[in-house]
């Protein structure tokens, strides 16, 4: 089965969602950062964007730099303004998550016939070098081959699927509604049919090779060997959840397919060929110990088996996941607008103060008798204007940190951070930096395009007028460093950036999500109806790689629909 397979596999086309490329006008290949956008869940959004690492735009020792730039359109109701939602908020409900794109193997990489690239290849010399009496000095490297190859097979397999269910619906739904008398249509199908076959055979034959390689380190029986053992039984878990749900995702769509409109096709010989796969994994899980749930499945274990997955999930993509740090002395340099206030209201109080308590006297002349007969006599005068200065001092300080800080000092970054790679046998590796800028913005001062954008989706003037005057505007710079990620152990193609913005502070000051009124009907009855109280808010995204003049820029617009319990969809505009 496995040379069949090799012989049928074509190169792999760029269409699982990755960046598109293209050559601009000196031969340079240019690249545009792929963004996605989407709800968490019910309280936080989320939005990923791709940055794609091609040392051949910025050349090896120089950097590459991203910008990413996002409008919050608050409707009033929200009750967000720059009085009740500060940046220290913002920046709260903002989960920045930062983690390299996982290798993109084809299968003979992954098997180990298109190189040395293979994980598995990697994790057989070692055990081999280890049952020779010549254990390796790093033990911490074959555990991150280990992940390298779970993070790598979920993605191979997962996204291949997502691609063949979802041709095999389209394909099904052509046939239903014109079907094709020469039979052109069925063709189609069963070609899909045995692609998805074929893919099946090679995730397979992957996790049959990784299980003879765990069974061999396990007979090893070594001392050395037991935290790659365990590391290889964790991946092994891993790979088999993930091998279920591709194999369910596909049962859902086959089960929809109408065999009486394909009787050429020997259609349930491909159900049960699904349905044996289920039985086998089913089988091999519960004899490993693996937690596998179904429908008859107690509580208390799918509760285990969702727990155990997140802490399977996050340990095999920990190996790709960078640590952001804040930059040494940047807290003082984000301090820069307050101490500058602090500074100027100080100056008022002494020079003040000066004036009160020592120049007071000579505004009356007279010797020191005098002098002080008359602050003797002035004692009102001189705590009403010492109350009148540091009133003064207050407001210079409040007020002068807010214009130190927006104008002076604007273009210091609210957070400045450094991104590292931290590899379980060397030191950490800095690949790149994050600056992150946050300000509130009137709706005149938005760029033309941003304007545009708004513009075009307001259906009359009434929806115009009740846009939103609470506007945040976040610019997130990113600067890579190719050279530095170069000198990875498998090619890095991408940083994967992910925002998870928390949204459920806002929702408290909404109404209840229903609100009740009585109709009547076109024949007389009254009648009582529950009608939604929804709010709507806008985002738009802006991106772009600047490493030209000519840089593309991507603008990106959504609308939220949501109520007082959370976001009910996100619309494209």
């Amino acid at each position: 089965m496995y040379a069949k397979a090799v012989q049928k596999e074509k190169p792999e086309s760029d269409k699982d969602g990755s960046s598109k490329k293209s050559r601009d006008r000196s031969g340079v290949e240019s690249v545009r950062v792929k963004s996605t956008f989407a709800a968490h869940d019910r309280t936080q959004l989320e939005t990923v964007f791709d940055y794609p690492v091609v040392p051949a735009l910025v050349g090896a020792n120089r950097r590459q730099k991203y910008v990413v730039e996002a409008w919050f359109f608050y409707p009033p109701q929200l009750g967000v303004s720059p009085q009740t939602y500060t940046k220290e908020r913002f920046y709260s409900d903002l989960r920045p998550l930062v983690r390299f794109r996982e290798p993109r193997f084809s299968f003979k990489d992954l098997i180990g016939t298109n190189g040395n690239r293979s994980p598995i290849k990697f994790l057989e010399r070692y055990v081999r070098m280890v049952a020779d009496g010549r254990p390796p000095a790093t033990i911490q490297r074959a555990i991150s081959e280990a992940r390298i190859f779970g993070c790598s097979f979920a993605s191979y397999f997962l996204k291949r699927m997502a691609k063949r269910t979802k041709t095999l619906r389209r394909v099904h739904q052509k046939i239903i509604v014109v079907y094709d008398e020469q039979g052109v249509l069925v063709k189609d199908l069963e070609r899909q049919l045995d692609e998805t076959r074929e893919l099946l055979s090679k995730a397979m034959y992957l996790l049959k090779q990784w299980r003879k390689l765990l069974v061999e380190a396990e007979n090893l029986n070594q001392d050395y060997l037991g935290p790659l053992v365990n590391e290889l039984k964790f991946v092994d878990e891993y790979c088999t959840y993930r091998l279920r749900d591709g194999v369910a995702s596909l049962m859902r769509v086959a089960t929809e397919i109408d065999p009486r409109l394909v009787p050429e096709i020997d259609y349930l010989a491909f159900l049960r060929r699904c349905v044996a796969m289920n039985r086998l994994e089913r089988w091999y899980a519960k004899k490993r110990g693996y937690t596998w749930v179904d429908e008859h499945s107690t509580d208390a274990e799918v509760e285990r088996y969702m727990y155990r997955r997140g802490v399977l999930k996050r340990r095999t993509w920990g190996v790709l996941y960078l640590n952001i740090r804040t930059r040494p002395l940047f807290e003082f340099q984000r301090q820069l607008g307050a101490m500058a206030a602090a500074g100027l209201a100080a100056l008022w109080w002494v020079v003040a103060m000066y004036f009160i308590t020592l120049r007071g006297g000579a505004f009356i002349g007279g010797n020191g008798a005098a002098q002080t007969d008359f602050w003797q006599s002035s004692s009102f005068l001189i705590i009403t204007a010492s109350m009148i200065a540091y009133v003064l001092k207050d407001r210079i300080k409040e007020n002068g940190r807010s214009f130190f800080s927006g104008r002076i000092f604007g273009r210091v970054a609210d957070n400045s951070e450094r991104i590292l790679y931290e590899p379980a046998t060397e030191a950490p590796i800095e690949v790149g930096n994050v600056n992150e800028y946050t300000r509130f913005v009137a709706p005149e001062d938005l760029p033309v395009e941003v304007k545009q954008l708004r513009l075009q989706s307001y259906s009359d003037d009434l929806e115009a007028d009740d846009a939103a005057k609470n506007i945040i505007h976040y610019r997130k710079v990113v600067e890579l460093y190719p050279k530095a990620i170069a000198l990875m152990d498998y090619p890095i193609r991408a940083v994967h950036d992910i925002l998870r913005i928390n949204i459920a502070g806002y929702l408290t000051r909404l109404d209840d999500p229903q609100a009740g009124t009585d109709v009547i009907s076109a024949d007389g009855r009254l009648s009582s109806l529950k009608l939604p109280k929804v709010y709507q808010m806008h985002i738009v995204l802006r991106h772009s790689l600047q490493h030209r003049r000519d840089r593309e820029i991507v603008y990106d617009h959504f609308k939220l629909v949501l109520n007082k319990r959370g976001i009910i969809r996100i619309d494209r505009l």
